[in-house]
């Protein structure tokens, strides 16, 4: 990053790691200030926008309704690199419970994080409208 230009080196072979890069360039420079390498506290914030940005727990439950199963599936659906999406796991597992309620305009779904990720359908109770 230079003068407010962002730059990606043409070794980066791979249309999800350039999304990865520039997500996290653009994060850091509408979300932090001053020498974010010694804060470890707003790396990891800005880093939890990230993975909430590019794939967030929505996208994990659509991937999975999609029929993905390895994890490699999974970020070729989310346009991530595999990497990404371990890192993303291992995040979550850390900041939510194992179950998260996940609500989606086509109904609301409980994404299992632990042991492995697991997604199903909550369906409505007697007489419950929406």
């Amino acid at each position: 990053c230079c003068d407010d230009t962002n730059a990606i080196s043409a070794q980066v072979d791979t249309e999800a790691e350039r999304t990865v890069i520039l997500c996290e360039e653009l994060t850091h420079a509408t979300h932090s200030a001053g020498n974010i390498l010694a804060d470890h506290r707003m790396e990891r914030r800005v880093r939890e926008r990230i993975f909430d940005r590019l794939v967030g727990t929505a996208g994990l439950v659509r991937a999975c309704l999609a029929g993905c199963r390895t994890p490699w599936e999974i970020a070729d659906f989310c346009g991530v690199p595999e990497a990404f999406l371990h890192a993303l796991l291992e995040n979550y597992r850390e900041r939510f419970d194992p179950r998260i309620t996940v609500p989606l305009p086509e109904g609301t779904y409980s994404l299992t994080l632990q042991p492995t990720l697991c997604v199903s359908r909550i369906k409505k109770r007697k007489g419950e409208t929406g």
